[in-house]
């Protein structure tokens, strides 16, 4: 997908003002997690900013200059996008690694990965490497569904 000096600037004014919104919501966040919190939002918000900034100071730049997206061009990222928001909502319902489960490989083929091999070993690993790290050492309850 080609992109334009708008769409840059777009995306890194959205970047930057949901960075902002994280760190508003960091500060209020207990002492043990908001200074973590608080490097990511400010790291998040000035990447946003910088490609916001970038946009404007390359203006004049041939190559970055490109034709307009079209709507045909919009479908697949719009598709990932529903597939995001139908895994948010499986979350709850379905519990966090049932849902990942079928999430990670479901967007893996849609994107055009067809190796069932890596493809299983990626999401095992991923899944397993998480609940080791967040369920058995930091104790932290994920969201629980019907079979986990």
């Amino acid at each position: 997908m080609t992109r334009t000096r708008l769409q840059d600037f777009v995306i890194g004014l959205v970047v930057a003002a949901v960075g902002i919104f994280g760190m508003v919501n960091a500060i209020k966040m207990p002492d043990g997690t908001r200074p973590y919190t608080l490097v990511v939002t400010v790291i998040f918000t000035a990447l946003g900013s910088l490609v916001a900034v970038r946009s404007i100071l390359y203006a004049k730049t041939e190559s970055h200059d490109c034709k307009a997206v079209t709507i045909k061009e919009m479908i697949n990222p719009f598709f990932a996008f529903l597939m995001v928001v139908a895994y948010a909502f499986a979350l709850t319902a379905i519990g966090f690694f049932v849902s990942s489960a079928i999430f990670m490989p479901v967007l893996a083929l849609w994107m055009g990965y067809r190796k069932p091999i890596p493809l299983i070993c990626t999401t095992a690993g991923m899944l397993g490497f998480i609940y080791i790290l967040f369920v058995y050492q930091l104790n932290v309850t994920l969201p629980r569904g019907i079979l986990f």
